[in-house]
């Protein structure tokens, strides 16, 4: 199964970023941006640590799952959630909503950090064209195509997770893409 996990502490020079191909149609890239002045500097805990976002894609037959997420005030929330996700999606991607949940709800920090994170997990489903996915934070998911507005199809909030489920509920969400849409997940940072 073709697979990618990126975790931010390997990718930490400003104005450059790492893309990869996953399968025809599926690519993934981190960047720790381009300033290295920026405010949200003030959020970070590891001044060796700078890049604190982490991804993951999983191509299983037409369905791709995809991780994100954004931590601040350390990048552990964010890198461990996202690897337990990529095990998850290596031995199969779910199938629906419930069973994307259940992954989602075993997942957890074993140590004890300040850290926490914004996270997004969905699903896409390149043969019917739907897509179903869990959110807290103020990741997005956006649609890009002839006749898309290009707004996140998931509710952002301002809520962080450090062991999901213990601080903050997920939010559920649902799409459908037509053929030549673009999925895009994103962080704000």
């Amino acid at each position: 199964m073709p697979s990618l996990l990126l975790l931010g502490r390997d990718h930490q020079r400003y104005g450059s970023f790492a893309s990869y191909s996953i399968t025809d149609g599926v690519a993934a890239a981190i960047s720790i941006g381009g300033d290295p002045t920026s405010p949200s500097l003030a959020f970070k805990d590891d001044p060796e640590s700078l890049n604190e976002d982490a991804l993951c894609v999983a191509v299983d037959g037409p369905r791709t799952g995809v991780a994100i997420a954004d931590a601040h005030y350390g990048p552990e929330s964010s890198h461990v959630l996202v690897a337990q996700l990529h095990e998850h999606f290596v031995d199969g991607v779910p199938r629906d909503l419930d069973a994307l949940a259940g992954v989602v709800d075993a997942l957890g920090v074993s140590a004890t950090t300040d850290s926490e994170t914004a996270l997004l997990v969905a699903v896409h489903d390149a043969t019917s064209g739907k897509g179903f996915g869990l959110s807290i934070g103020d990741t997005s998911l956006v649609i890009i195509g002839a006749e898309r507005q290009g707004r996140p199809e998931n509710p952002r909030n301002h809520r962080y997770v450090s062991a999901f489920g213990d601080d903050a509920e997920p939010v559920t969400f649902s799409f459908r893409t037509r053929p030549g849409d673009v999925v895009l997940v994103f962080t704000d940072g």
